[in-house]
């Protein structure tokens, strides 16, 4: 549901023209908002951490304060009681759009089931982000996602 009112807010700005840049270099802020987004979605990395401080740290450099304290406590679970990670994510495209300091990126993605020989496209999704540009850094803020299970059977 958020993601479709952002889709329309965003639909209606660029109608009436109120999508400006306000950057001096927009493609510089774009590919490095392209990179974060892609960086929370594809990278595990985050599972090689061996304490919580490792996951902030991890979490930090793409979200908020308290988007990555969030994702410490939903995730650090993962840790205490380890199990196999069997599911991939891969961006196939993106479009940003850059409000005064913030931007919204509308992201589709691919979820694959690697547990077997060969990976097995298991859902398309959309996520919608919202970063925030502070401290001369871009930051998400917030995520949603829609997916399409396919039926693989």
């Amino acid at each position: 549901m958020a993601a479709r009112i952002i889709l329309i807010v965003l639909v209606a700005l660029i109608a009436l023209g109120g999508i400006g840049e306000t950057y001096s270099n927009f493609s510089e802020h774009k590919d490095y908002i392209d990179t974060i987004v892609t960086l929370a979605i594809e990278d595990t990395s985050w599972l090689k951490a061996s304490n919580k401080d490792d996951l902030y740290i991890y979490f930090g450099r793409m979200f908020n304060s308290e988007l990555t304290e969030e994702l410490v406590e939903e995730t650090w679970p993962y840790f205490e009681n380890p199990s196999d990670m069997y599911h991939n994510a891969i961006v196939e495209k993106t479009k940003t759009m850059v409000i005064g300091n913030s931007a919204y990126t509308i992201a589709s993605i691919e979820l694959y089931n690697t547990s077997f020989v060969e990976p097995i496209l298991e859902a398309t999704g959309t996520g919608v982000f919202r970063l925030t540009f502070n401290n001369n850094l871009w930051r998400i803020v917030s995520m949603d996602f829609t997916w399409n299970y396919l039926d693989n059977e």
